[in-house]
């Protein structure tokens, strides 16, 4: 004789294995989102040289200029 459980038919759909792969997902978005840092890269990368003086001067609208590679950027427009 074979005995076989009987399973009850409840309201099971395949959403409900959807959803805790939604929360994993959404809480790997914040994750990325809080740990990652978004920021202006320049043009061209370079490393300052470091300061003699801790003077430094008020400008109301600063110009950045910078000289890379024998080529001119004005606010990391690249000038000809």
């Amino acid at each position: 004789m074979k005995i076989v459980p009987t399973r009850q038919q409840g309201k099971t759909t395949s959403d409900d294995n959807l959803i805790p792969l939604i929360n994993v997902v959404f809480l790997m978005l914040i994750f990325f989102m809080v740990a990652g840092q978004i920021s202006r890269s320049d043009a061209v990368r370079i490393v300052p040289p470091a300061s003699i003086s801790d003077k430094r001067t008020a400008a109301e609208n600063p110009v950045e200029v910078l000289i890379a590679d024998a080529q001119l950027y004005l606010d990391n427009e690249a000038v000809a």
